[in-house]
């Protein structure tokens, strides 16, 4: 939260002159700041499913696909991730969208790109901006008074970072923000090698990502009949949906919240490897939810084979949730587990 009251600080010390008329668009939006009722017309986008669904509960006006942003608006204000990619791909978005004589504000954590966003503002051809440090956090705002001389090539090359690409680590399309989208996931990797040949039937992928397990699973496991996959990032769902186009087998595609312990099917089995970072807090209580999640969703005698960190307490709620569990393997700082309902 601190860096969405950073955002909004100016406003809250009525430090700041704005267009009270107009449009208003908020990147990577936070519904915690209490400032923000001050803007009850604007558009909201998010791509994450609990913070789009607080947003909504919240009375704002959301989006998650970027598509659905259209038009110029008076004031832009973008809340930075940890990515430094997806962080100039709000950034280069903003601009993009700015209003003649319109105002762009930018915050991001001291630990996270607080310290970059000076450099890429004048990188981009803004030189003239204000900023104000509070709450650990930094915000950069302009207004673009006509006489800015923007970096296109730049903008484009950021703009780019948003759009799903065929990376070169593991052939699937990804884009910046979605998890490991430019590598191949040890994690991952390590639970392929230790699920069996045999493995079929109707299955989930829990937390799918851009689809590493489930184009891994159909390409190689004919007898799998159905997976359906789930994820809390629309991107996620999206990257998805592209790298499992070439097969012909059963999909369904569902941007969900797996946190919330409701059964999402009848499965045989299920693969996951859950995140266990929201922001740049480390959580275990979300794989812990996952877990739970998965034991609702299998059918009576299905499996669960999933990958986590080593260090992550996740036996204690197996041996609760499953008739039985075991550890596979323990490698590289990785435990493969596998339970069965």
């Amino acid at each position: 939260m601190s860096v969405s009251k950073t955002l909004l600080y100016p406003f809250s010390q009525n430090a700041l002159a704005y267009p009270k008329q107009g449009r208003q668009l908020y990147l990577n939006a936070d519904s915690q700041a209490p400032e923000l009722k001050q803007f009850p017309e604007m558009l909201c986008q998010q791509y994450f499913k609990p913070s789009h669904k607080a947003l909504e509960e919240s009375g704002y006006k959301v989006c998650a696909d970027m598509a659905e942003i259209d038009g110029a608006f008076n004031i832009v204000l973008v809340q930075a991730s940890k990515s430094v990619p997806e962080t100039q791909f709000y950034l280069a978005v903003a601009l993009n969208h700015l209003a003649d004589d319109g105002l762009v504000m930018i915050a991001a954590d001291n630990k996270g790109n607080a310290g970059r966003l000076k450099k890429w503002l004048e990188q981009l051809g803004i030189n003239h901006f204000e900023q104000e440090s509070k709450y650990k956090a930094k915000v950069f705002w302009a207004r673009n008074t006509g006489d800015w001389s923007l970096n296109q090539a730049l903008m484009d090359q950021w703009l780019g970072f948003g759009a799903l690409m065929r990376q070169e680590a593991h052939g699937l399309y990804a884009c910046a923000g979605l998890y490991g989208w430019n590598k191949i996931d040890q994690g991952s990797k390590l639970l392929i090698e230790h699920i069996p040949e045999k493995i079929g039937g109707v299955c989930a992928d829990f937390g799918c990502g851009y689809g590493y397990l489930s184009h891994y699973l159909i390409k190689n496991h004919n007898k799998i009949k159905k997976i359906d996959v789930f994820d809390a990032d629309f991107r996620a769902i999206d990257a998805i949906k592209r790298n499992l186009s070439e097969f012909s087998s059963d999909f369904g595609y569902f941007w969900d919240d797996l946190t919330q312990n409701k059964p999402m099917g009848a499965y045989e089995r299920i693969i996951m490897n859950p995140p266990f970072h929201e922001g740049k807090k480390q959580d275990s209580d979300i794989g812990i939810n996952f877990i739970r999640t998965a034991a609702k969703s299998l059918r009576n005698r299905g499996d669960l084979y999933m990958v986590a960190n080593i260090h992550l307490p996740y036996e204690a709620i197996l041996a609760q949730e499953f008739t039985k569990f075991d550890v596979l393997v323990r490698k590289n700082g990785f435990k493969v587990l596998y339970a069965v309902k």
